[in-house]
């Protein structure tokens, strides 16, 4: 046994499995002004990485205003998106960079043939770690106009969503008024932020039993005891999807197996609750340092916690120092007063056997 860091665990124990739930990573949030949110919001639901828009008004004086209170220009609301998107796909620096290509960034209070101050460009942000970002684009942006840029990029004061018929208005009228031409969606269709890869966690399935022994095997390898793996596929598949001895999630990135983690419930008699054990967590060499690792750790953590377990535990060689700080970083506690002890198959049947 060699782990070598975060991203590489072997550890031991096992009991019994549940059924797993689908990888939701958190969403991030951004609101987008870029004319008539009709076309904004069709806009930017093409974008690989977008999770759900709704459309609304931002960063007015009133509260719950109508669109006919708004169409007036006197509540100093603004036509808005509200982006929800996925960070393990898309970054905000992309989406910010898309939201440019959609605008007129020099034009004051009119995008097309809409024009008033409802119809202002903005960039409005909940979160002040977004804001560095928001320069950074914006100044990269400016370098192209000799005109100053006329989007506002301000701390979102207040949203209020605006009624139903407007969302999602070009899906349900897809011959409807837009500022934005339809060469813009089929752009934002095949746009890809090459920078966020796709990463997703998800079960093992029965019919994977032969990817999951490769993983055993790969982590075996790289731990220079590739002679010691005895499991087969059959045993493999009985322990995982017969017995339910133990579990497996396979992580993947843009589909692509990279990584697995193994672990089983054990109980503590303390606690009076069951917990959950890594056995094993191994992702590729070649795709280290991606976060994957501490992804997977993330994902049994919550998982833990939605099943009521006392505690999560996994066993780490003392001198693996990177992994031991990235413990401790995420509030992890050496149980140093314990040693392991085990009976190997051999001496576990001559000890039964006495």
């Amino acid at each position: 046994m060699n782990p070598q860091s975060i991203e590489h665990i072997r550890t031991s124990r096992s009991l019994e499995g549940a059924e797993l739930p689908e990888y939701r990573p958190k969403t991030k949030d951004i609101y987008l002004a870029g004319g008539c949110f009709w076309g904004t919001e069709h806009y930017f639901k093409q974008i690989e990485g977008v999770v759900d828009t709704e459309v609304g008004f931002a960063n007015g004086q009133t509260q719950n205003p109508t669109y006919q209170e708004v169409y007036t220009d006197t509540t100093g609301f603004v036509e808005t998106v509200h982006v929800h998107y996925n960070p393990d796909v898309v970054g905000l620096e992309f989406l910010l960079q898309m939201f440019f290509k959609a605008i007129d960034p020099t034009s004051l209070n009119k995008q097309g043939h809409d024009e008033g101050t409802r119809y202002r460009t903005g960039i409005y942000y909940k979160k002040p770690e977004d804001l560095p970002i928001i320069e950074r684009v914006y100044h990269e942006v400016q370098k192209s106009y000799t005109q100053p840029l006329a989007v506002e990029k301000l701390p979102l004061e207040n949203f209020f969503a605006a009624e139903e018929y407007h969302q999602d208005y070009l899906d349900k009228n897809p011959t409807g008024y837009c500022h934005l031409p339809q060469s813009l969606f089929e752009f934002a269709k095949k746009a890809k932020d090459n920078r966020n890869s796709h990463f997703t966690i998800r079960p093992a399935k029965p019919n994977e039993a032969s990817l999951v022994l490769e993983f055993i095997k790969k982590l075996a390898a790289y731990e220079k005891c590739a002679d010691e793996v005895v499991a087969d596929e059959a045993t493999v598949y009985h322990s995982l999807f017969v017995e339910h001895s133990a579990e497996v999630v396979f992580a993947e990135e843009d589909g692509e197996v990279v990584g697995f983690a193994l672990f089983f419930h054990n109980f503590s008699t303390f606690v009076g609750r069951k917990g959950l054990y890594l056995e094993d967590l191994f992702i590729l060499p070649e795709k280290r340092g991606r976060g994957y690792g501490k992804a997977l750790l993330k994902y049994l953590a919550n998982l833990a916690v939605e099943r009521n377990c006392g505690r999560m535990e996994w066993i780490c060689l003392d001198w693996n120092e990177p992994a031991l700080k990235v413990y401790r970083s995420i509030g992890a506690i050496p149980m140093d007063e314990w040693t392991v002890q085990r009976l190997d198959e051999e001496a576990l049947k001559r000890f039964a056997e006495k």
